[in-house]
Order: structure tokens, then C-alpha cells, then sequence
């Protein structure tokens, strides 16, 4: 049985593949601009950052697998992915991670007036998490916060009032924040409902940073000195991934 996973057809931009998976080989701002595109055209999507836990998920569950390649978008989210890019000889531009990309994301929405609506995380992290996007674009737009409790994903009762206050307040981009694969299997429930949505999965690190500032994991990702060689790098990424090997 194959893993790999077919780019979809109509994005023009290219792709790494990754142990069977195709990343899309943009840069942070790229991936802005093609949602805020995508919002301004009225064509919503379901951006998919993947990081080296999600990919061994993929590789080991046919579900995972097909789950994924409904993604509009799959972003590498994990210097790891980098490293693997380097060592086969297809490097990715730079590491799309999702804690950054709420807060570019966010930035790019007050500038075009776009709407966010935050769905998930605990009671009151989504409203801290509110504060802080507000108080970093002050212009942004909030179109609303909700936090599902624990096991909604088993009540139809849920998703009928997921849907109707999305269609209600009408956002332009809804951050998903209820951890892998769930929010996942929920942004794809949600853009068959409503195709005009753009659905940012893993806003988290932001919830996070909201309710703890100690451990602000949305800021404090792992980075990698430029200065590093190649045998560094190589060495680092074959003890994160020593349980399997690249294509």
C-alpha cells in the first residue's frame, strides 16, 4: 500500500514530499497571502500544520493519511521537517510554524479587515487569547469565541451550535485549537457546511501563552542557529526521528 499523498491540483506552488507526505515548499508570508487570496476571493480552505508527531501519525494511520489530504494547505510546523528536506536534497524555504503563523496571520487580517473567530482550547483562554491579538493589531476583528466542552465531538447537538454561530457571526478565518486530530476532523466537517470559511488548525500555543505566561510556548519554539553545520543538523534531526527513515 502506498503513503504517498497527492498534492492538491490546484495549487501552483510546489511541494516537498516527506516520507510520502507533500509539504507545500512556501515561506510563512506566502501562506498568509495565499489564505488572505483565498478570503478576499470568498474560497475558504483548511491550513494543516504538520510537525514530526503529526507526521509519524500519518505514517502509521491510513485514517490520518486521509484526513490530512483533505488539507488545503500542509506547512512543515518542526525544524526537523527542514533537516529531512536538507538531507534528501529538497530543502523547504523555512519552517511555517503554527504558533507564529496566529500571530502573522492575525496581523495580515487587521490590515484587510478580515474577521477571526477562535473556537476551543479551555474555558476563558480563548477570551485571554483575544486580549492579546487585540492588543497586538488593534484594528483586528473579532467575530466571536467558543469553547466546545470535553467530548462534544460525540453530540450532533454541538456541531449544530458550532455551525450556526459560525454562520451567524460570519468570520473570515476561524482558528481551531483542540489538538490533533480532532480540530482536524472538525475543520472538515465545517468546510463541507460552510465552503467559504478559511480554518487555521492549532492556535494552542496561544491558549497557552494566555493562560501561563511562564511556559508562553508560542513564542518560545525551538530554534536553530544558522551557524549550525550540516553534520549538526543531520546528527540532531536522526536522534528525533531514530525509530524510522526517509524514503
Amino acid at each position: 500500500m502506498s503513503l504517498a499523498a497527492p498534492a492538491p491540483a490546484d495549487i501552483a506552488f510546489p511541494t516537498v514530499r516527506l516520507m510520502g507526505l507533500d509539504f507545500a515548499a512556501i515561506s510563512e508570508r506566502e501562506t498568509v497571502s495565499y489564505v488572505l487570496d483565498g478570503v478576499v476571493s470568498r474560497r475558504g480552505g483548511w491550513i494543516c500544520p504538520v510537525n514530526l508527531d503529526v507526521l509519524r501519525q500519518w505514517h502509521a494511520s491510513e485514517d490520518i493519511r486521509e484526513l490530512v489530504a483533505d488539507a488545503d494547505l500542509v506547512v512543515a510546523d518542526g525544524m526537523p521537517l527542514l533537516w529531512a528536506g536538507e538531507l534528501q536534497g529538497s530543502p523547504l524555504p523555512e519552517r511555517v510554524a503554527g504558533s507564529s503563523l496566529v500571530m502573522s496571520l492575525a496581523a495580515a487580517a487587521a490590515d484587510v479587515d478580515a474577521s477571526i473567530f477562535l473556537l476551543g482550547g479551555n474555558p476563558g483562554t480563548a477570551e485571554a487569547s483575544v486580549l492579546e491579538l487585540t492588543k497586538l493589531n488593534p484594528r483586528l476583528r473579532i467575530a466571536g469565541t467558543l469553547c466546545p466542552p470535553f467530548g462534544f465531538e460525540g453530540d450532533p447537538w454541538w456541531l449544530e451550535r458550532i455551525e450556526h454561530e459560525l454562520r451567524k457571526t460570519a468570520p473570515s478565518i476561524v482558528y481551531v485549537g483542540l489538538g490533533f486530530p480532532k480540530q482536524d476532523r472538525l475543520i472538515r466537517e465545517l468546510r463541507d457546511r460552510l465552503p467559504g470559511i478559511w480554518c487555521r488548525a492549532r492556535f494552542r500555543e496561544l491558549l497557552r501563552a494566555c493562560s501561563d505566561w511562564a511556559s508562553s510556548g508560542f513564542i518560545e519554539w525551538r530554534r536553530t542557529p544558522s551557524a549550525w553545520s550540516g553534520a549538526t543538523y543531520s546528527k540532531a534531526f536522526r536522534s528525533w526521528s531514530s525509530s524510522w527513515r526517509l524514503p
